[in-house]
């Protein structure tokens, strides 16, 4: 059964209409539930957008191209957050174990809902795989042995989201529990793997720590911080599956970055894996920039304690083995 995908939205009408319209126009829209969750205008300023994105979602439903369209239309303005969280508790979750998550300011591949469901089977028995992410940083270069999917665990991207129920319900109960960042700090392991990031992720860690509060909806630098305690990863794909309108100044929490509309975006129809896994020692990487955000440790430190020359941390290729799609050994 393919995933369904629930989509929160308010008033930024034009970045909703050319999220629908690429969604319909994806291969296996016909086979997917779709829930878009109308929040209702906090001021008379949202109330045109608003407007505009109900009269267009009342025409969708009457000529509804995918499996099943739910509108849910809020009566008062629950904001972003709140909007979000109760669409997944009261919608997706007791009724799917995996979905995918949209933000209404993306523009999808034709073969974003292919690749989504391909991974979520694909992976569902990695339960180091976190998540599934549709989008890929344009400022990065990816090392390609023929395969069109890598692994990464530095950043996390929430622009277009797979996620599985079972990780999903792990991740929240942990981050929920009382003093989960503060523990880290009683573990080298957890120290390392945050320092070794780099600055970014070592600022949220600690501004997580020093409030430790569940901060939900920061939620891609949450889940990072998340990934990299508990050594995880996500999928993503070499030719990004998502566009991101967000960073035209429109969206919450963005600043106007040009970079990040201006990517390359996939035009095949279909998605299957393709190439050979590769693994990657102490990082698993695929970027070819030189260290990725990582912290190196020095040469002379790396010698002395290990009697070679190698830094772990830099851009060399390095393969403990390979596995094939099927996750046959090669």
């Amino acid at each position: 059964m393919a995933a369904p995908i629930y989509i929160p939205t308010l008033c930024r009408h034009e970045h909703l209409i050319r999220c629908i319209e690429s969604l319909k126009a994806c291969s296996m829209a016909d086979l997917t539930d779709v829930y878009i969750a109308l929040d209702y205008p906090l001021s008379e300023d949202h109330r045109l957008g608003w407007g505009k994105i109900n009269s267009y979602l009342d025409i969708l439903q009457h000529d509804n191209p995918f499996k099943k369209l739910c509108i849910i239309k809020r009566d008062h303005n629950l904001g972003a957050f709140k909007n979000d969280i109760k669409t997944l508790e009261e919608y997706i979750i007791p009724f799917y174990d995996r979905w995918i998550f949209s933000e209404d300011d993306n523009e999808f591949s034709p073969n974003f809902l292919e690749y989504m469901n391909c991974c979520l089977d694909h992976f569902d028995v990695d339960k180091k795989a976190l998540a599934v992410c549709g989008y890929n940083w344009p400022q990065y270069s990816i090392k390609s042995n023929g395969n069109n999917w890598y692994r990464q665990d530095v950043f996390f991207s929430a622009w277009g989201l797979g996620m599985w129920k079972d990780r999903w319900i792990e991740c929240h109960q942990k981050l929920r529990s009382e003093n989960y960042f503060k523990k880290q700090l009683e573990s080298p392991q957890s120290l390392w793997r945050i320092w070794r990031t780099g600055s970014h992720n070592t600022h949220l860690f600690l501004n997580y720590t020093m409030t430790d509060r569940y901060i939900y909806h920061v939620y891609d630098e949450l889940w990072a911080a998340f990934m990299h305690l508990e050594n995880r990863y996500v999928i993503m794909p070499i030719i990004s599956k998502v566009k991101n309108y967000g960073h035209d100044g429109s969206g919450l929490h963005c600043d106007r970055i040009s970079s990040y509309i201006n990517v390359f975006l996939d035009n095949e129809k279909h998605f299957s894996l393709q190439g050979k896994d590769l693994y990657f020692r102490h990082n698993r990487r695929a970027i070819v920039n030189k260290n990725y955000g990582l912290r190196q440790v020095p040469k002379w430190l790396w010698q002395r304690y290990t009697g070679r020359w190698v830094n772990p941390f830099l851009e060399e290729w390095k393969e403990d083995y390979t596995i094939n799609v099927n996750g046959e050994r090669l």
